[in-house]
């Protein structure tokens, strides 16, 4: 993480688990994996709370080119919290961009076909990638 706390690459991975929002056939939704410090980045405070965890979901509209982060806190007592995080232009092209890169690498397709594709074959969920992707 840039000392502007921006994310880079090396901060983040794509779950390998794609799906295509049942509701929207042109949104993907993921999870991204952190490889940062969450309480840093989101100034929320939970890494020395025990049985608390960061979900970090992805939506990304590729015909709109629209990017949204939510992000779930979750505690073990269940009482999850969930805010927005609004990622700045430099963050969102690069989510986007890995998205694209591992739908492309893996399905050989642009974000738009894999949308396309899965809703032509009547599924909701991409195939599943494995954790080795």
């Amino acid at each position: 993480m840039k000392e502007n706390l921006e994310l880079e690459r090396k901060d983040i991975r794509i779950d390998p688990e794609l799906e295509v929002d049942d509701d929207n056939q042109k949104q993907i939704n993921f999870m991204v994996d952190a490889f940062f410090d969450v309480d840093k980045k989101f100034n929320i405070n939970i890494n020395d709370e025990e049985g608390t965890w960061l979900n970090i979901w992805g939506f990304y509209n590729p015909f709109d080119d629209e990017l949204k982060i939510k992000c779930q806190i979750s505690r073990d007592i269940d009482n999850d919290e969930w805010f927005d995080y609004e990622p700045t232009a430099k963050e969102s092209k690069l989510i986007k961009d890995m998205v694209a890169e591992r739908i492309q690498r893996y399905h050989n397709e642009t974000p738009q076909e894999f949308c396309q594709s899965v809703w032509d074959e009547g599924e909701t969920e991409g195939p599943v990638m494995g954790a080795n992707y």
